[in-house]
């Protein structure tokens, strides 16, 4: 069983997909979205060289604007769960969630200090909320340990999706 996790938040986020990198990129049952290093990738592809996605703002082009939030749309289509980090607000991160939560998506959100956990829209539109990247990493490794195997992880999505908890 692959659960599949879309990695959200702000491009200068690193530390916070780092961390999720090393701890799930050689897992036998999670597989890393990431929506940055897709980013990047396309844009060398266009032969745009930026030395780093997260730290500098690119103006590109409409078209390339399009490949990549279509890019994304689709990473969060096929995933299982988004996972987004909020240290603070970013349309880009609060945009993905609304999408994944149109198409049914489990979203955990990582927002270090709790600041939003009394956001009427973030809790309305997400699953549940941890205080750290250690503590949403330990939920996702435990709930699919103590889930068993079912077709297209519908059981553990559903077991994410009961409502809204803050850890």
């Amino acid at each position: 069983m692959m659960l599949t996790i879309y990695l959200s938040g702000c491009t200068v986020e690193a530390d916070y997909r780092k961390q999720f990198h090393e701890r799930f990129d050689d897992s036998s049952i999670i597989k890393l979205i990431d929506p940055i290093k897709e980013s990047e990738e396309l844009l060398l592809r266009h032969n745009i060289i930026r030395g780093d996605v997260t730290k500098t703002t690119l103006i590109v082009s409409d078209q390339i604007k399009k490949e990549i939030v279509e890019k994304d749309k689709l990473g969060i289509r096929k995933c299982d769960i988004l996972v987004a980090y909020i240290k603070k607000f970013s349309a880009g991160t609060l945009m993905e969630i609304m999408y994944a939560h149109q198409y049914y998506r489990a979203i955990l959100i990582i927002n270090p200090g709790l600041t939003f956990k009394d956001d009427i829209w973030l809790s309305y539109h997400s699953n549940k909320m941890f205080n750290s990247i250690d503590d949403c990493s330990k939920y996702l490794l435990n709930d699919i340990k103590t889930s068993s195997p079912a077709p297209n992880n519908i059981e553990i999505v559903n077991n994410v999706s009961k409502g809204i908890s803050v850890v």
